[in-house]
């Protein structure tokens, strides 16, 4: 009778266990992305600020510039609301 009662009580234990393992999973979200124009002049000896509004906490984040008529290349640097240099 002891083993029994043992032995359902480890099941249950390993139940409940796996149960939280499994629902403390993070499931990412679906691929959300968002398109902005910057009206103004960008170059290699200014400072621009853009202020995404919709980014979730800890998620990544992926910036594509694309200077409009030009070919040129630009450094890009994503620093986050605390000053921490992220690209």
């Amino acid at each position: 009778m002891r083993r029994n009662v043992l032995a359902i009580g480890l099941i249950t234990l390993l139940i409940g266990v796996t149960i939280i393992s499994i629902s403390s999973i993070r499931v990412p979200d679906p691929l959300h992305s968002t398109s902005t124009m910057f009206k103004g002049k960008i170059d290699n000896k200014s400072r621009t600020i853009l202020v995404l509004n919709d980014v979730q906490k800890g998620k990544n984040i992926s910036l594509s510039v694309i200077p409009y008529n030009s070919f040129d290349l630009i450094n890009i640097k994503i620093i986050n609301p605390k000053g921490t240099l992220m690209f």
